[in-house]
């Protein structure tokens, strides 16, 4: 941003020499709303992310999740400086499970958002699922190839929505039906 207003002021002054004063002071104008416009846009920029990571991370309700997360970390993968993520969970309902979609949130060593996954639209977030079954009570674990290149731990695991073997479904924010 400092480079840009430096170019700008540069331009500004280089052209208005030998310029009358009516073209300078639109000159002056038009570089003023110029920045302004390149503010508002970084404004709002930082508040579309802002919004979206709040959203992202709603966990309201996820003490009524019918699967609890044990652990969550980065593994190594193998013959490369990339990481994966594995994740432990437990099926805390009376309910066969057939489907878990899950999310993660995870930093980087300067405690920055982390590359979680390729397919994350906000810098820290990632998301996974498994379709393979798991009756009450019991534990299952598995690994996601997120392939971060930056991430150290993860902050947050938790599941979002749940497809159960009698046809119906969790949403986190919901109530599970007894």
């Amino acid at each position: 941003m400092k480079n840009i207003l430096l170019f700008l002021g540069t331009i500004l002054v280089i052209s208005c020499q030998n310029k009358p004063v009516d073209e300078t002071s639109k000159l002056i104008a038009e570089t003023n709303r110029f920045i302004d416009s390149m503010e508002i846009a970084r404004m709002s920029d930082s508040i579309m992310k802002a919004s979206l990571r709040n959203a992202l991370f709603d966990t309201a309700g996820l003490y009524l999740a019918p699967v609890k997360v044990l652990s969550a970390k980065l593994v190594s993968r193998e013959y490369s400086n990339r990481k994966d993520i594995r994740l432990s969970w437990q099926n805390v309902s009376n309910k066969k499970i057939d489907a878990i979609k899950f999310k993660w949130y995870g930093l980087d060593a300067f405690n920055e958002p982390a590359d979680m996954g390729t397919a994350s639209i906000v810098e820290g977030f990632g998301g996974g699922f498994t379709d393979r079954s798991i009756s009450p009570g019991k534990k299952d674990a598995g690994t996601w190839e997120i392939m971060s290149g930056n991430g150290k731990k993860v902050v947050l695991a938790w599941p979002y929505e749940v497809a159960f073997a009698d046809g119906t479904k969790w949403k986190i924010g919901q109530r599970l039906a007894p």
